[in-house]
């Protein structure tokens, strides 16, 4: 795996962050290894959801796996206690961005649209993905409403979540 350990700004919050992402990587591509017990098409098919999707049903059910193990680090983050003010806001910020990437993608593929493209296996890894992105989101859906990721890039960036959420900073 390849950490990206050092760039100003970053921290433990983001190590642990890209930990979970990086792990995710090898954990999917080691589960998946033989494709073709995961997916009912060529893995590489485009995903003929919308006109703007560009992704492969693999890279979108990869996208899922990752996202399902940051949630669970960044979750448990919150419920140990050991992150205070900043970085706790980090956690925060980091937490409703990933559960905000991952809701707009279980939106492209629902679990009953899930068959469509994987196997009864990878339905399972889909089913996977899914509970454990519910699980995080019934505890921490009332982070989405209080915080916003307006103007947040494609990876968060904690100094542009800071900023467009000013007014209520003073919560973590």
């Amino acid at each position: 795996a390849f950490l990206n350990v050092y760039q100003e700004g970053y921290n433990e919050i983001f190590l642990i962050d890209d930990i979970a992402h990086q792990v995710g990587h090898l954990i999917f591509e080691a589960i998946t290894f033989n494709r073709n017990e995961y997916f009912t098409c060529d893995y590489n098919t485009i995903l003929q959801v919308n006109s703007y999707e560009k992704r492969t049903v693999e890279v979108f059910l990869h996208a899922l796996f990752t996202y399902s193990l940051i949630l669970r680090c960044l979750s448990s983050c919150i419920t140990s206690g050991a992150f205070e003010h900043d970085k706790l806001l980090e956690v925060k910020g980091r937490l409703v961005h990933c559960l905000t990437k991952a809701k707009l993608d279980f939106n492209i593929v629902t679990p009953s649209l899930a068959p469509s493209y994987f196997t009864p296996k990878g339905v399972d890894l889909y089913n996977f993905t899914y509970n454990t992105f519910n699980d995080v989101f019934q505890k921490y859906q009332h982070l989405i409403t209080a915080y916003t990721i307006k103007n947040q890039p494609y990876n968060y960036d904690h100094k542009v979540f800071k900023r467009e959420n000013q007014k209520i900073e003073s919560t973590y």
